[in-house]
């Protein structure tokens, strides 16, 4: 893929992951329940790591199992574990808002899947501590019924990061609707402010 995005004319592209996302709702076995963002991943993918989170699972830093429990694994954000009061070894329950099913009664329900917390994390961001989960991609695929060949996106590491709006825009251009581009630019928009003033 990453060879793919060079060859079409977009250089610079070091590395390219695909990713599944979505939104749910934590509920640990006690405590408090909470939303959370949970992001399906591909620890085992060849070449350099989209994400820090990717690049310490392959350092071993962090795993996703195999875990005695034989539930699958997550890696949880340090203040959304606080917050559902969970810690290694235990099981957390995602539901997921996305494709909530309907009933013999008529009621309504969210599709759910219990996990096995194999770490937690820390990246000194507040949004992303507070909310992100990380887990297989197959396993977040199951949680949305999604087949094994549909994602969410891709995502794509370049040399120069503040080239990223300029070649989402390239993107763009080329794929056109129904896909868009997003940065970490504009998802990290006071972060970026900071680092504008101190460049």
């Amino acid at each position: 893929r990453t060879g793919q995005l060079g060859q079409s004319g977009f250089t610079g592209v070091q590395s390219v992951a695909p990713f599944v996302i979505a939104n749910v709702g934590v509920m640990p076995p006690a405590g408090n329940a909470a939303p959370g963002v949970l992001y399906g991943i591909d620890p085992d993918a060849t070449g350099e790591p989209t994400t820090q989170i990717e690049r310490e699972l392959k350092e071993g830093k962090y795993s996703f199992g195999p875990n005695g429990s034989g539930l699958p694994g997550i890696l949880v954000g340090t203040r959304l574990a606080q917050t559902v009061g969970v810690l290694p070894g235990d099981t957390l329950t995602v539901g997921s808002f996305e494709n909530i099913k309907r009933g013999a009664l008529g009621d309504l329900y969210p599709n759910m899947m219990s996990f096995e917390v194999t770490g937690i994390f820390r990246t000194d961001m507040y949004q992303y501590d507070s909310q992100n989960m990380y887990a297989r991609i197959e396993e977040v695929q199951k949680l949305l019924d999604l087949p094994a060949d549909t994602i969410s996106g891709l995502a794509i590491n370049i040399a120069d990061p503040w080239q990223a709006a300029d070649v989402g825009d390239a993107l763009f251009t080329r794929l056109g609707y129904p896909y868009y581009t997003d940065n970490w630019m504009t998802l990290n928009g006071s972060l970026f402010e900071a680092l504008k003033l101190e460049k």
